[in-house]
């Protein structure tokens, strides 16, 4: 998260990433998508969904706390205390029991932490590196992997390999592509494949500019990668990437995507170039097309992340510190 004052960044864009100004229109109300506004606090992070219970999550790191929103309802219904500092990144077991959130603590370095998403209790706590993002837990649960920003370093948690692996750039975001392989941004031109079972990167991809979210479709033969002004779908088995340009302001950088829930359509929160003032957006993509579709969808400042709960995709607005609820396709 880039904007706030802290070192807390989800997106440390570096002082050489400037953003052009831009101003948005949102769809007249007839077709607006947005069907409500959520205020989470001063902040809001990572967010995850529980599909089955109806229940989201969204990080607030000012409160030191975890927002739980009745996706029912619409509203913020209670929190899970974090007690041991700021949570940043949140992941979640496939079943929806347990959330895995990465907590930017008073020290050097930060902390995983599994807790039980029912009682929020925590059931384990891992130290990781500096600054640590957005965490990915391996389909089987087996394996935790956590980027941190702040050193460079991956933190890997298996039964076959534990430590750190070093990557080129800063890492933020990971995502299993199998039970022991998972790839990581960096804000940089190449995304990594980490195999946890040794702590190598026996692979990499490239694309043409620094990528920060990514998201893998249900086949696992394609990534999606966020990058600048584009988004790039990146053939697993040959590596090639494929350029889907995306119509915002000059160097403008795109958050975490997330597919649809038939994968049919790919949405993708765009930062706004200058995040302190206005609105930024969400953009659609066709994924049998390779083309944006339809009008953007205005939420709030600094879009970071989204997650699903069946058609209704719940929007992390960094800045703003509200979860703006769309309908999507």
């Amino acid at each position: 998260m880039h904007c706030t004052t802290s070192n807390r960044s989800l997106f440390q864009l570096g002082a050489a990433v400037a953003f052009a100004a831009c101003t948005l229109v949102a769809a007249k109300a007839a077709s607006n998508p947005v069907i409500t506004t959520i205020p989470v606090g001063t902040f809001a992070g990572g967010i995850v969904a529980a599909s089955k219970s109806h229940l989201v999550y969204v990080a607030q790191p000012n409160e030191d706390q975890i927002g739980v929103i009745n996706a029912k309802t619409n509203e913020l219904s209670s929190a899970i205390i974090v007690a041991a500092g700021e949570p940043i990144g949140l992941a979640i077991s496939p079943d929806g029991t347990n959330l895995y959130a990465t907590i930017q603590t008073a020290g050097l370095h930060g902390l995983l932490e599994e807790i039980s998403a029912k009682t929020g209790e925590v059931l384990l706590s891992l130290p990781t590196g500096s600054t640590p993002q957005l965490p990915a837990v391996s389909p089987d649960e087996s394996v935790i992997c956590v980027p941190n920003l702040g050193d460079g370093t991956v933190s890997v948690f298996s039964p076959d390999f534990e430590g750190p692996v070093t990557i080129n750039g800063d890492p933020v975001q990971a995502v299993f592509l199998s039970d022991s392989l998972v790839v990581v941004t960096n804000e940089t031109t190449i995304i990594n494949e980490i195999d946890t079972s040794s702590g190598t990167v026996p692979k990499t991809f490239n694309v043409a500019t620094p990528v920060f979210g990514e998201v893998l479709t249900k086949n696992r033969k394609t990534l999606y990668a966020a990058g600048q002004n584009a988004v790039y779908a990146v053939d697993l088995a040959t590596g090639t990437p494929t350029t889907i340009p995306v119509s915002a302001p000059a160097n403008a950088t795109l958050g975490v995507p997330t597919l649809s829930a038939n994968g049919e359509f790919l949405y993708v929160p765009v930062l706004e170039s200058n995040m302190t003032v206005g609105l930024s957006v969400v953009i659609v993509i066709d994924t049998k097309t390779n083309a944006t579709v339809g009008s953007p969808i205005p939420v709030g400042e600094a879009p970071i992340q989204i997650a699903l709960v069946g058609l209704v995709g719940y929007v992390s607005n960094e800045i703003s510190g509200t979860v703006t609820v769309i309908r999507t396709k």
